[in-house]
């Protein structure tokens, strides 16, 4: 009976152990030190960003670095991490998405353990004693056979046996401790959503939606508001204009009204600094009295004199003022009379 380690997407895997390790073929060391392993972190994060990104591929014993071999994947690697604290699960850990091949190879036994390949270009020398330090993983491969030791076989038989248990994801006790540190936060999204430390993730999204919600409802009430104080404000307006239109040309009448919209109060301070022209209730008492309107008629003109002429200046007269100061004909006369005595004195004959 076979006992495996986990093939999960989200387990993960001892693949580059921390240490010196000498390379028989090109007479170097390999040191694989906390640089390294953050290195090879960040640059496969970087690469992981770029579209269509597949992973790093797993080989079967880095077949696929020879031409004639076949490239068939054991797996693909999806997410690296670093482990950089001393003691003996330090180094580089791996995601990996088993191929069937490659999940039926571990489990079935057939290898236990990985090696990992880096290029020569990404070596850099760290000493004069034949050092370099890799700073890229290039892939991995499936062996019994690796050049680094110290890393934790991908199954455990005797662990296994010792147990009756499957042996669990091959992550330490840090691994452990940074789960529970994640579930710091959610602790503090929870409490400050008003929910219990505890609750679950599916309450805190429905605490979120129900915030988005009210967030557009008061948006679209906000909006709401703003046109009708729009509304309001451009009414208000034209109440003013029309309150101080005999004080301006009637031309000026819009740029007024914007005006007052973009700047009410200096605004309806100048409108006030203009000078009121003169109406009836000026002078009121040195004006002869009112004819009441159902009698009143128009004056007549002495034969001698020039009526034609007289009456259309009069009329004219009466006509501006009745247009400028918004009144009725009758005292639009009575004004004129009075502001306007010789336009109404008799003509006189030329003897």
């Amino acid at each position: 009976m076979n006992f495996t380690s986990d093939f999960s997407p989200e387990a993960w895997h001892h693949i580059v152990p921390l240490g010196r390790y000498p390379h028989a073929p090109s007479g170097l060391a390999q040191v694989l030190d906390a640089a390294a392993a953050r290195s090879m972190v960040e640059q496969f994060e970087r690469e992981a960003r770029e579209p269509n990104f597949p992973g790093l591929l797993i080989d079967f014993d880095h077949a696929s670095a020879h031409p004639d071999k076949p490239t068939e994947a054991a797996g693909w690697i999806t997410g690296l991490r670093a482990e950089t604290e001393a003691g003996p699960g330090a180094g580089v850990y791996a995601q990996i998405r088993w191929s069937d091949a490659g999940e039926a190879a571990v489990r079935g036994g057939r290898y236990r353990l990985v090696s990992p390949v880096w290029l020569a270009a990404d070596l850099e020398a760290v000493d004069g004693a034949g050092g370099v330090r890799p700073r890229r993983l290039h892939r991995l491969a499936l062996t019994n056979d690796p050049n680094l030791k110290g890393l934790a076989p991908l199954s455990n038989r005797a662990a296994a046996a010792a147990t009756g248990e499957s042996p669990k994801p091959l992550t330490d006790r840090r691994e452990a401790a940074r789960q529970n540190q994640r579930k710091e936060p959610m602790r503090e999204i929870n409490e400050s959503l008003g929910l219990p430390p505890e609750a679950a993730g599916e309450a805190a999204l429905a605490a979120i939606q129900q915030i988005q919600n009210r967030c557009a409802s008061l948006a679209a009430e906000q909006a709401a508001l703003a046109r009708q104080n729009q509304e309001l404000r451009a009414a208000q307006a034209e109440a003013e204009v029309a309150q101080y239109a005999d004080r301006f040309n009637p031309a000026a009448r819009e740029a007024w009204r914007a005006a007052l919209l973009a700047n009410r109060a200096q605004t309806l301070e100048l409108l006030r600094s203009l000078p009121e022209p003169p109406g009836p209730a000026q002078g009121a008492a040195a004006r002869p009295p009112q004819h009441q309107r159902a009698q009143a008629r128009t004056p007549a003109f002495s034969p001698g004199g020039d009526p034609a002429g007289s009456a259309e200046s009069q009329r004219q007269a009466v006509q501006e003022y009745k247009n400028r100061r918004h009144c009725s004909w009758q005292d639009a006369w009575d004004a004129i009379r009075h502001e306007q005595p010789d336009l109404f004195a008799p003509a006189t004959r030329n003897h």
